[in-house]
């Protein structure tokens, strides 16, 4: 199973996906308390829930999430963009202390695959729009907030990389292939 995740300072979207057929299981956004970002209160928080999901689904292999520092930097200033900093190293070393891989997609390389607005937003309202069409194909209920909807899209792009690999019969492929199962 794969774990798609975009990170914020106080909301976390998350998406479970199942490799082998391809498909989306679960999804939803785990919310910090609104405590001060300098205090460890919410780090600690995620680092818990992370730890309790990995805990009940054993067979997540690999945990994706969304990189988007320099954007956070010209949204809220350099206060923002070290929590956020933050925020992805916590979750970054929960997946190495629990034996799960982290991979970081930018963000940019999920919005040009899907077509995705710069503009914050027309941006969300086409990320829910989208990850509403993954949600109706594979029969889960629909998103609620561009959170768990850029999970969906950062998952599904990571999924759709994850089995060309499988798929790709070049020489090169076998050890791109054998990172990712490892």
């Amino acid at each position: 199973m794969i774990l798609s995740l975009d990170p914020s300072t106080i909301h976390i979207g998350w998406a479970l996906f199942d490799e082998e057929r391809g498909g989306l299981l679960h999804h939803g956004t785990f919310a910090t308390s609104k405590g001060a970002l300098n205090s460890l209160t919410p780090y600690q928080q995620v680092a818990d829930w992370l730890g309790d999901i990995l805990s009940q689904w054993e067979t997540i292999s690999h945990v994706v999430m969304e990189e988007d520092l320099p954007a956070a930097k010209a949204k809220g200033g350099g206060h923002v963009d070290r929590a956020l900093s933050r925020m992805v190293g916590v979750l970054i070393g929960v997946c190495y202390a629990r034996g799960r891989r982290p991979h970081l997609i930018h963000n940019q390389a999920v919005k040009a695959t899907y077509s995705i607005p710069n503009e914050r937003k027309e941006a969300k309202l086409a990320s829910i729009a989208y990850a509403n069409l993954v949600c109706q194909a594979d029969g889960v209920n629909e998103v609620a907030n561009d959170h768990a909807a850029d999970a969906i899209l950062v998952g599904s792009y990571f999924l759709g990389l994850y089995h060309q690999l499988a798929l790709c019969s070049e020489p090169w492929c076998d050890a791109a292939y054998s990172y990712r199962t490892a």
